[in-house]
């Protein structure tokens, strides 16, 4: 999880010495989530296959379990 809107160097040094490939990225479906994500972006697509599922609410963590499983979790079928 970010905890705001950047990717610690912390964080970026993990992914990148994780051994994945594939990142999902959820940031919030406003403007700061937006500018996150152009960052991620930016900072990780040349190292990374980045996927963007839709998302419904303004939050993850408003949308109910039933609608992730229907519309978030076939976007990353075969990624988990």
């Amino acid at each position: 999880g970010l905890f705001g809107k950047d990717l610690s160097d912390a964080q970026k040094s993990l992914l990148i010495t994780s051994g994945v490939t594939d990142l999902v990225v959820l940031t919030d479906n406003d403007q700061a989530g937006r500018e996150g994500r152009m960052k991620i972006q930016r900072e990780l697509s040349r190292m990374f296959n980045l996927i963007y599922p839709t998302m419904l609410k303004k939050d993850v963590g408003d949308t109910s379990v039933k609608k992730i499983q229907k519309h978030i979790l076939p976007e990353v079928e075969g990624l988990y």
